[in-house]
């Protein structure tokens, strides 16, 4: 490549740009190293790349498990913009005021170590504000527990962190979040680890669920992490639970894989579950394996059903939901059934869907609204 070439992919490549900076990051025993994105971040990358390509501007719910980058990918690709294009305001806004300033030094850790000739000067730099002025652009941040954090502002990106439990979350979104205009080149990522199925960041992952309004979730289950394994002995071998777990699940390849997972690995990352299952097993004193795995599926879900609704042991599990909607399995003798999810009789109520199956196979729906009765 030549200069130009060069300075262009720099400009515009998230990941060129992390690698010839570099960027650099705390890693989990707190050494600073080169931020070399996992599966998960670039599944997560992928998906903000295809929403800009598509709609011109970045509307996402990211939904994860614990400790699977996402923070840290949002750190580096608004940073990234933030220095790249001028004029660019970005906006952070956490569930307490210490996980904000711990994404906050995130950033200001990746300008110190930046190469000086990518670095720009910085103005003003506190707890609060970092501006670029030669650029004309600037980051701010902001604590969700007031709910006038961020309103009237002019950022062009907003990162929310842990919006499931954000104090004052539907009165940020009718401030701070309204401030965003839905123009291009305007990115607004919201991204959390569920916390029961109700909230603000519940009901805007329900609606993207449902293909409505403009903002697209991003679910990043559990086993894309490479971390997320552990050594086998020899002796080691699946339960029943464990083989039907591997089957629904590790069957077909990660993201940016060609090849589902071998054998070895899918041991690995089951050994690492069951021990995590145990640990939850064993948390309130006796030993309920139930208790270890709805807690598991609660931290680290591998699917949205589990993320919000598995959030105790319950009647119907996560697993048999995924299974039944997997299933394919067609009863040519047994009766068409309909189920009703009536609306109600409000103006703010939902549609009034009807479904139509037969067996396990559902053939069917309607969705009706309010002006239909």
């Amino acid at each position: 490549m030549d200069a130009q070439e060069v300075e262009e992919r720099l400009t515009t490549d998230l990941f060129f740009f992390a690698e010839e900076a570099p960027l650099l990051i705390k890693d989990k025993q707190g050494n600073l190293v080169k931020w070399r994105p996992n599966i998960a971040q670039k599944y997560m990358q992928h998906c903000a790349e295809d929403q800009k390509r598509r709609k011109g501007w970045v509307r996402l719910l990211l939904l994860k498990g614990r400790q699977q980058g996402g923070s840290t990918w949002v750190g580096c690709r608004y940073y990234h913009r933030t220095r790249s294009k001028p004029g660019t305001s970005t906006f952070i806004l956490s569930h307490e005021g210490k996980t904000t300033q711990k994404l906050f030094g995130m950033v200001e850790r990746m300008h110190e170590n930046v190469l000086p000739e990518l670095r720009p000067a910085v103005g003003k730099s506190n707890v609060n504000q970092l501006t670029f002025p030669a650029l004309g652009s600037d980051y701010a941040v902001g604590t969700a527990g007031n709910e006038h954090v961020g309103r009237g502002g002019t950022a062009q990106l907003f990162h929310g962190s842990e919006v499931a439990y954000w104090e004052k979350a539907y009165a940020i979104q009718e401030g701070a979040l309204k401030s965003i205009a839905l123009m291009p080149g305007t990115e607004v990522i919201l991204e959390s680890t569920a916390d029961g199925p109700y909230g603000l960041f519940y009901d805007k992952c329900m609606l993207a669920l449902k293909k409505l309004g403009d903002y697209e979730m991003v679910f990043v289950p559990w086993f894309f992490q490479d971390e997320y394994e552990r050594e086998i002995e020899p002796s080691f071998e699946l339960t029943e639970e464990e083989e039907k777990y591997a089957a629904d699940y590790f069957s077909e390849p990660f993201f940016s894989e060609r090849e589902a997972p071998t054998r070895d690995r899918v041991l690995r990352k089951l050994a690492w579950r069951r021990a995590e299952v145990l640990d939850g097993a064993t948390a309130n004193g006796g030993i309920n394996l139930d208790a270890g795995r709805a807690k598991f599926r609660r931290v680290y879900p591998s699917n949205p059903v589990e993320a919000f609704l598995y959030t105790g042991i319950g009647l119907v599990q996560a697993d048999a939901i995924m299974a039944a909607r997997k299933s394919r399995i067609e009863d040519t003798a047994a009766p068409l059934i309909a189920g009703v999810d009536p609306a109600g009789d409000s103006d703010t109520s939902d549609r009034t869907v009807i479904a139509l199956r037969r067996g396990r196979v559902l053939h069917h729906f309607f969705s009706l609204g309010h002006s239909h009765f």
